[in-house]
């Protein structure tokens, strides 16, 4: 049970230690970013797997 007036500070640790096992939750909507791309004729905007960042040597996995 939680004492009276802690609630916010007990569910603020909660998505702390989430975070730590669930890069996904840290990340948010299933850890799909958006990546803006500025391209001679314009923007490109494209969804990645941002879980894969995570990933040890993300630049050369990206490539």
């Amino acid at each position: 049970m939680v004492p009276p007036g802690k609630e916010d500070e007990m569910a603020l640790r909660l998505d702390a230690e989430m975070w730590k096992v669930n890069p996904a939750a840290m990340l948010g909507n299933g850890g799909v970013i958006l990546v803006l791309f500025e391209m001679p004729s314009g923007f490109a905007l494209f969804s990645y797997d941002g879980v894969k960042l995570f990933l040890p040597n993300a630049i050369q996995v990206l490539l």
